[in-house]
């Protein structure tokens, strides 16, 4: 559920303009309503609702829960990239680990 809704979520978002980091911090600002550099569960809603997706209450604060990691009831930048980033292919996995294993010196 939380992982359909997120994959609307993202593709809805880069329908809109928004690839790059750029254009995330932009759309996050806009959505920032109270300009307090977080999102809370009802500037998410409406955030979302503005993306075309109206979650019912339990997928909504199951996407907050998903997004809130630090879990201080509210979304903050770092969060709301995290959320949106795709999980790494093993292709990548294996190119972060090379290049870990080249950087780290003991």
């Amino acid at each position: 559920m939380v992982r359909e809704l997120n994959l609307r979520f993202k593709l809805s978002i880069q329908q809109k303009g928004g690839v790059g980091i750029r254009a995330l911090r932009r759309i996050f600002t806009q959505m920032d309503f109270n300009g307090n550099r977080k999102l809370d569960s009802q500037e998410f809603e409406q955030a979302l609702a503005a993306f075309g997706i109206f979650p019912k209450k339990v997928e909504l604060q199951a996407l907050m829960k998903y997004y809130d990691t630090d879990g201080d009831g509210n979304i903050n930048y770092n969060e709301f990239l995290s959320g949106l980033k795709d999980d790494l292919s093993e292709r990548r996995i294996n190119m972060v680990r090379k290049a870990f294993a080249v950087m780290d010196r003991n």
